[in-house]
């Protein structure tokens, strides 16, 4: 059984973003979201507390609202108040899923991050070889559409690192979000497939991760790329600045070349 679970709040554009929402219903056998605001707290205390509307304002829930009525694969949970933090809020997907399945295949999809079908099986297929528990894809990491119409993506240290995405799962609870980690992991397996992460692709996710991750004018920095006209590839600094300490300057800016994915 193949199961995702994914948190969500003002994700609208991503749910409908390349099909995000059909693709997840096609290919999983349940998916359980869970939305709603968390507030900075577990492992995720660094986020600030900006305040916002407990629910999602743009759209999302009323749209998960329908395809749950219409789809039996997806349970839809809201609760209409703040979580106290993203742990807390998996916690709960773990908690609905347990009502679904003893043990599956547990994904990690949030709503942009997007993958193939059959980077889905070959990874489930690598993690049963590798006899662990956790395993961790790559991603590629586009940043935005620039005013040339040329898709801009992150390489090296911080635009190919790896996430961890999948667990044969038989129960267990989450201890953190970030890094994900359920109870008894141990070594994590290095899977041979890579998603396409979209989370600094729209201006109005980079606005808000400019307040919640307390990032130093990542929005100026991001509309100044957006508009840049010289060559490539960009120090990762045209995009955070020279101040940010959380991002590693072993990166770059390239223009995104189909070919090198």
């Amino acid at each position: 059984m193949r199961v995702a679970f994914t948190i969500i709040y003002d994700g609208f554009h991503h749910l409908t973003h390349n099909g995000f929402a059909d693709f997840m219903l096609q290919n999983f056998d349940k998916w359980v979201v869970v939305e709603g605001h968390a507030r900075a707290g577990g492992s995720t205390a660094w986020c600030k507390n900006l305040g916002l509307p407990q629910r999602s304002t743009d759209g999302t829930h009323e749209y998960l609202l329908y395809l749950a009525s219409n789809h039996e694969k997806l349970i839809y949970f809201s609760k209409g108040t703040y979580w106290n933090s993203k742990d807390q809020q998996v916690n709960k997907a773990i908690e609905i899923i347990k009502t679904l399945t003893d043990s599956c295949y547990l994904w990690q999809v949030d709503v942009d991050e997007q993958y193939s079908p059959c980077d889905l099986l070959k990874a489930e297929i690598a993690l049963d070889k590798s006899g662990l528990k956790a395993g961790q894809v790559k991603f590629n990491h586009y940043l935005c559409v620039n005013d040339k119409g040329k898709q801009l993506i992150a390489t090296g240290d911080w635009g190919s690192g790896s996430h961890i995405r999948l667990w044969k799962w038989s129960g267990e609870w989450f201890i953190s979000h970030e890094p994900p980690k359920i109870e008894g992991q141990t070594d994590v397996a290095d899977l041979p497939v890579k998603y396409n992460h979209y989370s600094y692709f729209f201006e109005k996710d980079v606005l808000f991760k400019d307040k919640y991750y307390g990032y130093h004018n990542l929005h100026y920095h991001w509309t100044k790329l957006k508009s840049f006209d010289g060559d490539f590839p960009r120090p990762i600094t045209d995009l955070f600045g020279k101040k940010n300490k959380r991002i590693s300057k072993n990166s770059q800016i390239e223009v995104y070349n189909e070919s090198g994915n």
